[in-house]
């Protein structure tokens, strides 16, 4: 079976180890080898045994030799071993059975017994020669006497069965198992000639030839074959429990052969074997040690053990007395490497071993072939799992396992940079690119240089960020000489006040001239613009009035912003903080142009602005000349040079767009027909939808309608997402022209259906679209289809009398909120919810009759001021500031104070707004008819009030919701004075005229369609003129300002409504008198007060 020895002998060189051996580790040993031979034992009295032949020891160097008494003994020579007393063998071979095959050989016996290899305490191991098959065989005999107990026969018996049951290459085979004629049994095992794995690991150690050193490679391939054998083992339910150095033979051909099957088991239903105490005390697991059942991870740590003896030649647990080894075996405690041990191993395969050393079974690896796994893949370089990999770790590994992939990536992507950065250079010679800024310009009043470049509109005072102003006003920069090319535009916005609306525009106007006297830039007819819109509810690109691109980003109140914005040839580009938020491609070239910068309510300002131009590239297309020409309207020159590049590339990309931009120059002439003629090679290239777009153009503006409705529907869903946007802004457009004209309510539902059919999830569409409902009157929509179109639905709640769902939806929607709950006399909700909405927390005030407290509280504030001031009526207060130029909210509170001075003249002169314009010119006796400039609503209305009050028909009743659709400056008035006529003063008049049934369910239909109206001062003088309202009742309104005036008033409506002309008359009288400070501004209402004082002074019938 073997040459040589299967115990493991302690060393005594003190380089084998490096860490000084136990002196009690031989004497310990032998003395549990005898112990552990008895058939009755416990561990107390082995222990105390092992501790008394200690102190007998003679100091010898044994073996280590195996807990059963079944392994093969150290080596012995022939003069220790006589073979006259080798055991004889009577079984007969093949020659004595068949004389006549084999005539000449002269052996009887089947195996022919030669020198003794080993012996132990119950077993020796003889070489042999099996005569049949002519092979050397290792013959296993139970030890003599004779007479031996009938269980170590019978277990005898067993190792040999199962060591039949594993045939593997690394597993030593029984051929046979007999007895001979007295009765011994015994087994022919296959004979290995080599070393056991123990000596092998000493002549290492003990040699002074370093090239003999066994490499950690060559280790592990050995435990790899161990591996292999367990789990063949495993696999069949048999443990070995009893793996070290000394029972596993190397061959002369490097073979690795498991040995001594003795001390295995058969696994129970559990998958563990009966608990006794079996194997080497150096390598059992500490479930071992405890007499504790064994199973598959208990030869996991008994290879643990070998693997950490190979690495570091000393065992996992060692002490110095036998009490302390046995408590730390059967604790599992292992002796931690030292840091030089750590030094010499690698940290993953030592990982490896102590995991498999581990205490608890269950953290162990769970089966050999896992641990196998784990020394395969450190083989191979790659991750174990005992070991944790850091990142450098891994990439090392990955770079080794795959160097040559590595330096050939390394080669092929230097190559591609190289030959990228040919390419990109001479790419980068035709491409043209923004340069640094060549104007940075920072406004300030302290600062007067940007003066002579940039234009302000109003000479509006600027603040210490730029162009802060008051909360209500806005702001206008603009740069007085025109730009041309591509020029783009930065700047920074730093957080200011929060609430309004906050928008801020970028505008590029084409065909304007700045004049410098009236600081103002001035607009011809032709003039276009190009405009860029960042809000809080939205941001968009505009041509004119249309949408070309449209976003939901939205500003944020109180946080910084970059913006920029970059007008390049062709394109439109609009960024916030360096990421694009919108984009548009159009195919005709923009301009000359003023650039301005406006910004509109709180909120947000202009800082560091810089100014950015793009250079001329390198390489220029052979159509950079007739696009010059084309630029520059030279369209005959354009088209000249555009033939030429046709002629000279006839069959490539370029020559289509050169036809293309051909056709564009005769377009742009106005010679459609050509046009045309020339795009129809176009069809069926990349250039058709272009080519298309300007055919639907064409037919728009011919009123073909269904033309284009049927283009755009052959070509939405197919398009692509460029063309897609041009036919979605083209649409914008022309619904745009459409909503501003008369077109019929089919051509405006046949323009809906596209948005219905294609855009309902688009931005932009829905924006359109809700434009296209309101002018269909479909309100109703709007609010529940159209979330995109935010300002549109947030006033149609409004129009709809749906007020506090407005407030509830929107309530980001500061500007428009404050308007509501002002309009609905809420104002300590204003002053509570929205104290940085300055202005109108100011008008809360002077409406709840607190002007003296907004007075206090804004004296610093010029604006605020004057407003506070002609509340009280203090009016010569605010003539007394300078009259120099004023911006336009300071100079219209300096025209209501010339009213009030009776300075008609000079205030028609200062007056903006359309209000102080109509009173200043009608006190001076003129007709609204007469007042120049006089287009806005307000005063279109008054014209025909006018004309209705002389016996003219009744003005054109115009719908709530016209009032609400630009509540701006100029409209503001409107809304505040036209109702009053519309709802009250025309039907009463009309019932003084003799209609009856004018003033039948009134008040009815004030409450439900302006019940809240300027917080329901128009229902509450209704009421109380029809008598359902007390005057205890009207005085509890919450608005206070002017309510004297307007008691007046409803009085003598009354008393007119009820036929006392006498007291009508006075009281008319003294309320056409009274200070402008108690009643009022409200023209129509003081016109028809003067109407009535007229009729009933005239004799005869008061009412004509």
């Amino acid at each position: 079976m073997v040459s040589g020895t299967s115990q493991d002998p302690l060393p005594t060189e003190p380089r084998v180890r490096r860490r000084k051996p136990s002196p009690l580790d031989d004497s310990f040993l032998d003395t549990l080898a005898e112990t552990l031979s008895q058939e009755h034992f416990s561990v107390k009295a082995l222990k105390q045994r092992a501790i008394e032949r200690t102190q007998a020891a003679s100091g010898r160097q044994d073996t280590i030799a195996p807990v059963a008494a079944t392994g093969p003994c150290g080596p012995r020579s022939s003069d220790e071993c006589d073979l006259e007393d080798s055991p004889r063998i009577s079984r007969l071979n093949l020659a004595v059975q068949l004389p006549e095959i084999f005539p000449d050989d002269p052996t009887r016996s089947r195996y022919i017994i030669g020198e003794i290899l080993g012996e132990g305490g119950t077993g020796r191991v003889f070489s042999g020669i099996d005569s049949n098959l002519k092979r050397p065989v290792a013959i296993k005999f139970l030890s003599t006497p004779d007479t031996l107990p009938g269980e170590q026969t019978a277990e005898f018996i067993r190792e040999g069965q199962v060591a039949a049951k594993l045939e593997h290459p690394s597993i030593i085979p029984v051929y046979d198992m007999d007895c001979t004629s007295d009765g011994k049994v015994y087994l022919v095992m296959r004979k290995v000639t080599g070393e056991t794995l123990y000596d092998l690991i000493e002549r290492e150690a003990l040699s002074t030839d370093s090239t003999s050193a066994l490499s950690i490679n060559a280790k592990l391939n050995i435990v790899l074959r161990i591996c292999e054998a367990l789990s063949f083992a495993h696999a069949r339910g048999i443990v070995h429990r009893d793996i070290k150095p000394g029972n596993v033979m190397i061959g002369c051909h490097g073979e690795v052969v498991v040995v001594d099957w003795g001390t295995a088991s058969a696994c129970g239903a559990d998958g563990s074997a009966q608990g006794c105490l079996m194997g080497t005390p150096a390598y059992m697991s500490p479930e071992q040690a405890r007499c504790e059942r064994a199973d598959s991870r208990s030869d996991i740590y008994c290879v643990g053990a070998t693997l950490f003896y190979m690495l570091l030649l000393r065992w996992p647990t060692e002490a110095d007395d036998l009490d302390t080894f046995w408590e730390k075996k059967c604790a599992g405690i292992v002796d931690p490497p030292t840091r030089e041990e750590r030094r010499l191993i690698p940290a993953p395969l030592l990982a490896i071993a102590m995991k498999a050393l581990r205490a608890d079974p269950a953290e162990r690896y769970s089966t050999i072939d896992a641990m196998a796994s784990d020394l395969a893949n450190y083989q191979a370089g790659q991750a174990v799992s005992a070991y944790p990999d850091t990142l450098w770790a891994f990439a090392r590994r990955w770079y080794r396992r795959n160097r040559l992939l590595c330096w050939s990536s390394a080669v092929l992507l230097a190559g591609i940079v190289f030959f990228g950065e040919l390419l990109y250079r001479e790419r980068a010679r035709e491409v043209a690119a923004w340069g640094p800024p060549v104007e940075t310009v920072r406004f300030s009043d302290a600062e007067t240089e940007w003066r002579n470049e940039w234009g302000l509109e109003d000479q509006r005072p600027l603040g210490q960020y730029g162009c802060r102003v008051e909360e209500e006003g806005y702001i206008v920069l603009v740069r007085k000489k025109q730009l041309a090319g591509s020029v783009a535009i930065e700047f920074d916005t730093p957080p200011l006040a929060r609430g309004g609306m906050g928008r801020i525009y970028i505008q590029w106007i084409e065909q304007a001239a700045w004049d410098e006297k009236r600081n103002e830039l001035i607009r011809s007819p032709e003039s276009t613009f190009y405009s860029f819109i960042l809000g809080r509810q939205f941001t968009a690109i505009e041509h004119g009035r249309a949408f070309l691109d449209f976003s939901p980003v939205s500003l944020e109140p109180g946080r910084n912003y970059r913006v920029r914005a970059e007008m390049d040839q062709y394109e439109l580009s609009l960024f916030l903080d360096g990421q694009r938020v919108g984009h548009a491609r159009q195919d005709l070239f923009h301009g000359p142009g003023h650039l301005m910068l406006r910004r509109e309510y709180a909120g947000r300002t202009f800082a560091n602005v810089r100014l950015y131009f793009k250079g001329v590239a390198e390489k220029v297309s052979a159509l950079a000349v007739p696009d010059t020409f084309h630029k520059d309207g030279l369209y005959d020159r354009a088209v000249h040079y555009y033939d030429e590049v046709l002629r000279s590339h006839p069959d490539k990309d370029l020559a289509r767009e050169a036809l293309y931009k051909k056709g564009l120059c005769l377009y742009r002439q106005r010679r459609h027909e050509q046009a045309f003629a020339v795009w129809r090679a176009l069809w069926g290239t990349p250039l058709e939808p272009s080519v298309a777009y300007w055919e639907r153009e064409r037919a728009y503006e011919a009123g073909d309608h269904a033309a284009v409705l049927a283009d755009l529907r052959g070509r939405f869903p197919s398009a692509g997402a460029e063309e897609r946007r041009k036919m979605t802004a083209q649409w914008d457009c022309m619904v745009h022209h459409l909503e501003s004209g008369a077109a019929s309510r089919e051509v405006l539902e046949g323009y809906l259906s596209i948005w219905e059919e294609f855009l309902q999830q688009d931005p932009l569409g829905q924006v359109v679209a809700a434009t296209l409902l309101d002018r269909l009157e479909r309100y109703e929509e709007i609010a529940d289809r159209c979330p995109y179109a935010v300002t549109l639905c947030a006033l149609t709640l409004v129009r709809l009398n749906r007020a506090d769902e407005m407030l509830r939806r929107y309530p980001g929607y500061v500007w428009l909120s404050c308007a509501v709950l002002l309009d609905q006399g809420r104002y300590q909700e204003v002053l509570e919810r929205y104290p940085f909405m300055t202005g109108e927390c100011v008008t809360a005030m002077i409406r709840s009759g607190r002007a003296s407290q907004a007075l206090e509280r804004y004296a610093d504030d010029a604006g605020y001021r004057n407003e506070a001031l002609l509340a009280l009526g203090r009016w010569h207060e605010v003539l007394e500031a300078p009259a120099r130029p004023l911006p336009r909210q300071l100079a219209d509170q300096r025209a209501w104070a010339l009213i009030h001075a009776g300075r008609y003249g000079e205030a028609a002169c200062e007056a903006h707004l359309p209000l102080p314009r109509l009173w200043a010119h009608t006190l001076q006796g003129r007709e609204p008819g007469e007042i120049p400039g006089g287009t806005d609503l307000l005063t279109a209305y008054a014209k025909s009030f006018e004309a209705f009050l002389k016996g003219g028909p009744a003005p054109l009743a115009i719908p709530p919701r016209k009032l609400w659709l630009d509540l701006n400056e100029t409209n503001q008035d409107a809304y505040h004075e036209i109702p009053w006529a519309q709802y009250l003063l025309v039907p009463l008049a009309g019932e003084l005229r003799g209609d009856a049934s004018a003033m039948h369910g009134l008040v009815e239909r004030i409450a439900d369609e302006r019940r809240r109206y300027q917080a329901g001062t128009l229902y509450g003088t209704a009421a109380y003129v029809v008598g359902k309202l007390s005057e205890e009742e009207f005085r509890e309104q919450p608005c206070k300002q002017f309510v004297e005036g307007r008691w007046l008033f409803a009085r003598a409506l009354r008393a007119d409504r009820e036929k006392r002309s006498a007291e009508a008359l006075d009281l008319y009288r003294q309320y056409v008198e009274m200070p402008f400070a108690q009643k009022g501004f409200q023209w129509l209402v003081h016109r028809f007060a003067q109407w009535r004082v007229e009729q009933l002074e005239t004799r005869g019938s008061p009412a004509r």
